[in-house]
């Protein structure tokens, strides 16, 4: 079992609303989710050094806010790849998914360009798209290496 159908199916088995054998994850406890590094090997936390803050606004959009950072405190970067590039796209994806009715959607994507030596200021930004009526949201966020033919 991979690491993040651990994470999925210890949130089923901690729902407190549905009968054991009857739960989803649309019943389960999210916390589980919470914070979860699709790579492994290569870890958000590790290279941003300054996390996203994602939340629901009352009109149901995804709002997300991050602080700033100097030129020398907000990312980091491997030498190796300091040494090919210093662009980067640091992109937030909300993804509408309901399980019971088998359906999933890419609700929105927003980019925000980043460059290693340069100052990063505060992000505070509601993503476009309507999430659709019974989804749960997922919020994720990448931070990618721009190579000189990616930039343009």
């Amino acid at each position: 079992m991979n690491r993040f159908n651990s994470a999925v199916y210890q949130s089923i088995l901690r729902s407190k609303t549905a009968l054991r054998g009857a739960r989803d994850l649309h019943d389960g406890d999210l916390s589980c989710l919470e914070g979860f590094e699709f790579n492994a090997n290569s870890p958000l936390r590790e290279a941003l050094k300054v996390r996203p803050s994602v939340s629901l606004t009352s009109g149901g959009k995804v709002r997300v806010q991050m602080d700033g950072w100097g030129k020398l405190s907000g990312l980091k970067i491997p030498s190796a790849v300091k040494e090919a590039t210093d662009s980067y796209r640091l992109r937030f994806l909300v993804t509408a998914l309901n399980f019971r009715s088998e359906f999933y959607e890419y609700v929105a994507v927003k980019d925000v360009a980043v460059t290693d030596w340069k100052d990063m200021e505060a992000l505070d930004f509601e993503m476009e798209g309507t999430i659709p009526e019974g989804c749960m949201v997922i919020v994720t966020a990448s931070l990618d290496c721009l190579g000189v033919s990616d930039t343009g």
